[in-house]
């Protein structure tokens, strides 16, 4: 495990299911597009896997049901599925616009960091919400997405700040992962996910107000 940051200095976010209150929807729009290929997904198949690229996704969903796609075709699937996904009603968490003000209160950099595309992005933040993050890397931004290092590493070197002086807020395995790979201390939500999924984490908390109320008493004061 990595250690508490004694000198914090960022905290880095995932989107879905820790900003945005979006696995439903994801989930609502996977399990149209495999339906149209003939599978029947549940649920938890498509959460255990959120926080790659929607690409990687399907190719891993469509290979474990006997499915085999050219990149052309993985495309055209991924972007009707973004399509189905953007016509869901999709919203921030509640707590989320005031922990951002708390924290930069503090005087800590904010990045966000997501596996999903900018327009999905869009599609539920507005310029106001995402000027609240000092830095924003979405799946057009890296080569190797989570779980791999580079989407959290990425984060910090653009922040200037070393692992050690970051966090990140994750609820989901392959985030975790990913931000373990990248040295850094790792806090998930089960927001999406029972705890017990969520082990590889240095800590896990059950909400965004555990995770306040955590942040006040290791900072102090600020938060």
């Amino acid at each position: 495990m990595t250690r508490i940051p004694q000198n914090l200095r960022a905290v880095l976010f995932d989107a879905d299911g820790v900003i945005i209150r979006s696995l439903e929807s994801h989930c609502i729009a996977w399990t149209r597009i495999f339906a149209e290929l003939g599978v029947e997904l549940d649920d938890l198949e498509i959460r255990l896997r959120e926080g790659e690229s929607a690409e990687s996704t399907f190719k891993t969903l469509a290979m474990l049901n006997g499915l085999q796609f050219t990149d052309t075709e993985v495309s055209r699937w991924v972007e009707r599925k973004r399509s189905y996904y953007r016509s869901l009603a999709v919203e921030i968490y509640p707590e989320v616009r005031p922990l951002l003000v708390q924290i930069h209160q503090a005087e800590l950099a904010v990045g966000l960091v997501t596996g999903s595309s900018i327009v999905n992005l869009q599609h539920v933040l507005g310029a106001a919400e995402l000027a609240m993050f000092d830095v924003i890397f979405t799946a057009e931004d890296y080569t190797h997405g989570k779980p791999s290092a580079e989407p959290y590493s990425r984060a910090v070197a653009a922040l200037e700040v070393e692992p050690a002086e970051a966090v990140v807020i994750e609820n989901a395995p392959l985030g975790i992962e990913s931000a373990r790979a990248a040295g850094i201390h790792c806090i998930a939500l089960a927001t999406t996910l029972p705890a017990e999924r969520l082990q590889l984490a240095d800590q896990v908390l059950a909400n965004h107000a555990e995770l306040s109320s955590f942040l006040k008493t290791w900072i102090g004061g600020g938060v």
